[in-house]
C-alpha cells in the first residue's frame, strides 16, 4: 500500500517554497535518499513554475492540485490543473548542436526534468492537464 500526501496549491510562485518543504519532510520521513529527494524536489519546481508562469491567461487564482504516492522503491508525481492544455512530453528535446544564444528560450526545465526522472507521462481530461512523472528507487 503506498504512502501519500496531497496538496492543493495556488497558482502563485510563492507556493513553490510550501511545496518543496512539504514535499521533502515527506520524503525525509520515509528515509528516501537525499538524491532522489533532490530529484522530486527538482522536477517539482519546474513543472509548478512553467504551470503557473504560462498556463493562464488571466489574474484570477487557480487551483493545481499534487498528489504524491510512494509505494515501495517508485514515487509518482501527479500534477492536475485547470490551465491551457500544454503537453511537455512531446516537447523535443533542445539542440545541443546549436549555440546557447541561438537556441529557443524554454524548455530546459522539462529536459532536466526528463533527464532526472524515470518517466513522464501526459493526458487531457475533463478540461484538466494531468501530469504524472514517475521516479525509481535503483539501489
Amino acid at each position: 500500500m503506498a504512502d501519500e500526501l496531497r496538496m492543493t496549491i495556488a497558482n502563485r510562485l510563492e507556493e513553490l517554497r510550501r511545496v518543496e518543504g512539504e514535499v521533502s519532510a515527506f520524503l525525509e520521513a520515509r528515509r528516501v535518499p537525499p538524491a532522489w529527494i533532490y530529484a522530486a524536489s527538482l522536477a517539482l519546481e519546474e513543472m509548478l513554475t512553467n504551470i503557473i508562469k504560462y498556463g493562464y491567461d488571466d489574474d484570477r487564482e487557480h487551483e493545481i492540485v499534487l498528489h504524491a504516492a510512494l509505494d515501495g522503491r517508485e514515487l509518482a508525481l501527479t500534477l492536475e490543473d485547470d490551465g491551457h492544455a500544454f503537453d511537455p512530453t512531446a516537447l523535443p528535446p533542445p539542440d545541443a548542436t546549436r549555440r546557447l544564444e541561438d537556441r529557443p528560450v524554454g524548455g530546459l526545465g522539462i529536459h532536466l526534468t526528463r533527464k532526472m526522472t524515470d518517466g513522464m507521462s501526459w493526458r487531457r481530461e475533463g478540461g484538466r492537464n494531468i501530469l504524472q512523472i514517475v521516479i525509481r528507487r535503483t539501489a
